[in-house]
């Protein structure tokens, strides 16, 4: 009777060790810096758009905020079109600002979600797809990761098993906090900012070069 008690004990404790490793594991996950495939930028918090260009400009937005969406709806072509020319390299930040003073999690998940589709090499549509539904300020719609994942079938090819596999899991929400964490740092009261990182060197060229876009009709 003694050999099955210790039996049925050691058996326990297995199980007990195991409980604390999967513990231990998906703590660590939660902790883990996760960037997204080809991510940028000190820490890789960055989601590069290249122009292979020596003058870089970060975007920090946030889907849930207004201002990310109008700032997006006046500079978005500007932008594509000063990385068409060559003339920059586009980094995208994304931040969680909204959680903070609206509640919900709908700027990490969206933040996540996005991740998830530079993953698949889809940023730039998904982006504009989060953009074009984005909810008003205090309703939470992005709180709902069915609801980021049943966007993702306005983009062809992005609602994939990995990608809502990427979304209900949170893999790169991290990456999202990490970012936040390093806006707070720049002592930036809200996004939109946009910052600039010009090589010497080319700050007459890229001056020239921006007065230029901004009077194409395409900047329009």
């Amino acid at each position: 009777m003694l050999r099955w008690v210790v039996i049925g004990g050691m058996v326990l404790a297995v199980f007990a060790i195991a409980g604390l490793i999967g513990s231990y594991v998906r703590d660590y996950k939660a902790r883990k810096l996760a960037p997204p495939a080809s991510a940028a930028g000190p820490s890789a918090l960055a989601v590069p758009i290249y122009g292979h260009a020596a003058v870089t400009l970060t975007v920090f937005e946030d889907m849930r905020d207004p201002a990310s969406l109008q700032f997006s709806q006046t500079f978005d072509p500007t932008l594509a079109h000063l990385v068409a020319s060559g003339t920059v390299n586009v980094y995208y930040r994304e931040v969680a600002g909204m959680d903070a003073s609206e509640g919900g999690n709908g700027s990490l998940y969206a933040g996540n979600a996005l991740a998830c589709a530079q993953d698949a090499k889809l940023f730039p549509q998904y982006r504009q797809v989060l953009l074009a539904n984005q909810p008003t300020s205090s309703d939470d719609t992005f709180g709902s990761k069915a609801k980021l994942i049943d966007l993702s079938k306005k983009v062809a090819g992005l609602d994939t098993d990995v990608f809502r596999s990427c979304v209900n899991s949170g893999t790169h929400d991290v990456w999202v906090k990490d970012s936040t964490s390093a806006f707070k740092k720049i002592s930036q009261t809200g996004v939109p900012v946009l910052t600039m990182s010009v090589l010497p060197q080319t700050t007459d060229q890229f001056s020239t070069a921006t007065a230029a876009a901004c009077r194409s009709p395409r900047s329009s």
